[in-house]
């Protein structure tokens, strides 16, 4: 499916999916983050699969770090193919940034210099997405903060032959490159006229924020009217290209981004003669030129002299702030400005991994608190940093990590909170399976139940713990309205399963679980029955065998390895 050329559209997130999925506003298309769909199964998907009954879908990857010195991440390439196939985007697209070097992931959008070693690089690695994929992909131009000293050429000049190269399409986010003139003092129509323009296949359009130092990308505002004044330009020049509204934090009511793709729709539909741009007082920060590469080649930058050098640098300025001095050789500002600069970056990197572990341990931030929570994300990544582009993968070491973690030596119970809600985690994206009816036992013969085996729910986890977990998550829900009841004292064991679209945390009795666990761990019917009543004589089979059913924890009945139901 291909888009029109005057096609407005916005990017789905969470706060929007069910006004969106309900009142089906008038958009030519939606834009989702990749990475936030990479699940086998689950709510998230479930959305997504509505959504493209609709609209068109966009998907725009956000971790894939195609100019990273290190080797392409092939587990997130395969991920991004499976959802590719399954949804059928009209678009995919990645961002022209690295975010990973020595194993460790910093999950940002991140600069690099512009050298003919890179585009070496970036070249081979978006071929190798393209005959994944089997298709073509557009690259996007990136906000920054910083340049660096050892650049051979504009970003510009950089994507347009990479897209010479490699057949690639470009995405031209107008706003970085509004930002980007700004924070660096040029003008930015030069940049734009060295682009092929039959290359650009989609718009980006957002706002930043505006700091006494520079603007930073947020995605958190409407476009501000230079904005506006550039993209008109950019239209007169290129001729209408699908545009989307980005809007990723400080998420208004829906109805605002409507109205923003309606000012693009507006200036879609009827391009305006070429404009001027604002004088520099009211939009851009300057006039001159880009400087030429000349121009700043070997003024700073010795510490490094290739990429895997320079990002390695980079990288070790974000993990610690000791590194930073070291990291300044590389920018062509002063060493000053480069440190405020480098700030932002690691600003961004901590803000990203904590809301990933917020998002992950929800109970563990209310009882510790959001300030301690932020404190203990910060110690959790310089110990544990992200290993993937997909931060729905990051935070699995975090259970035992509190358990060791000097200030929360007094809250022994955190690490079972923290494993169930890490199994809660896990069970929202696992794959789906269809669910089998008490009936299904009907039509089991006697002589097969001896070696009768249970599959249960992708996901399903069993946990028993010293403490009462099930009921501590229970009542840090935000439906749970009942008064706070905890006997830190009382031993439970809980089930951990998704139902449909919702994750539910079951308390069992201790032979429920030990029946549930044996079954789960492979065990036949026969076996699993024996075992359970010789440590619990009155155990009710029956019941256990009802909930399982009742809970839709159960897929198929099996001996050994035939699945007979």
């Amino acid at each position: 499916m291909t888009l029109a050329r005057t096609s407005t559209g916005i990017g789905l997130r969470q706060p929007h999916y069910k006004a969106v999925l309900e009142q089906r506003p008038a958009l030519d298309f939606l834009e989702v983050h990749s990475e936030n769909f990479f699940h086998a199964g689950g709510a998230s998907l479930h959305v997504l699969e509505r959504a493209r009954e609709n609209y068109p879908i966009s998907l725009h990857g956000v971790g894939l770090s195609l100019a990273s010195a290190d080797t392409l991440r092939t587990e997130h390439l395969t991920k991004l193919k499976r959802l590719v196939d399954h949804i059928e985007p009209a678009l995919v697209s990645e961002h022209l940034c690295w975010g990973a070097i020595g194993g460790k992931h910093f999950n940002d959008l991140l600069p690099f210099p512009y050298t003919r070693e890179a585009l070496d690089l970036v070249c081979e690695r978006v071929n190798h997405v393209q005959d994944t994929l089997q298709r073509t992909i557009l690259i996007e131009n990136l906000s920054a903060y910083l340049q660096f000293a050892q650049t051979e050429m504009d970003e510009f000049t950089f994507l347009a032959e990479l897209s010479r190269r490699t057949g690639c399409g470009i995405l031209l986010d107008v706003n970085n490159l509004y930002v980007n003139a700004c924070n660096f003092d040029y003008d930015p129509w030069p940049l734009i006229e060295t682009l092929p323009v039959a290359a650009i296949g989609e718009i980006h359009l957002a706002g930043h924020t505006r700091t006494a130092d520079c603007l930073i990308d947020t995605h958190s505002d409407v476009v501000c009217d230079a904005v506006w004044d550039l993209y008109r330009r950019v239209l007169s020049h290129v001729g209408a290209v699908p545009t989307l509204i980005e809007w990723d934090t400080d998420i208004p009511a829906l109805e605002v981004l409507l109205e923003q793709a309606g000012i693009a729709s507006t200036f879609l539909q009827a391009p305006s003669p070429l404009a001027p741009l604002r004088p520099a007082g009211e939009g851009l920060a300057g006039t001159s030129a880009f400087p030429s590469p000349a121009g700043r080649r070997g003024a700073r930058g010795e510490g490094a002299n290739n990429l895997h050098g320079t990002q390695t640098i980079f990288g070790a300025a974000l993990l610690k702030a000791q590194n930073v001095s070291a990291a300044t050789d590389l920018f062509s500002t002063e060493p000053v400005t480069a440190i405020d600069r480098l700030a932002i970056y690691r600003g961004n990197v901590v803000a990203a991994i904590t809301k990933a572990l917020q998002g992950a341990y929800p109970v563990i931030e209310q009882i510790v608190g959001t300030e301690f929570f932020a404190a203990l994300a910060r110690a959790y990544w310089l110990a544990h940093p992200s290993t993937s582009g997909d931060l729905h993968d990051y935070g699995g070491h975090f259970a035992d990590f509190v358990a060791t973690f000097e200030h929360t030596q007094n809250l022994p119970y955190l690490h079972d909170v923290a494993q169930l809600e890490w199994a809660v985690q896990r069970a929202y994206g696992a794959a789906d399976h269809a669910p089998l009816s008490v009936l299904a036992l009907v039509e089991v013969s006697a002589d097969t139940v001896d070696t009768l085996h249970v599959d249960l729910q992708a996901g399903a986890a069993l946990m028993s713990s010293r403490y009462p977990i099930a009921g501590i998550w229970q009542q840090h829900q935000a439906d749970y309205t009942a008064e706070l009841n905890i006997d830190l004292a009382r031993a439970e064991a809980a089930l951990v399963h998704r139902r449909g679209d919702r994750v539910r945390v079951t308390a069992l009795t201790p032979e429920q679980y030990e029946l549930l666990h044996h079954l789960h761990q492979g065990m036949d019917l026969h076996n699993a029955i024996t075992a359970t009543l010789e440590h619990h004589p009155g155990c009710a089979i029956d019941q256990t065998l009802a909930l399982a059913f009742r809970e839709e924890l159960i897929t198929s009945l099996r001996r050994t390895d035939h699945a007979i139901l």
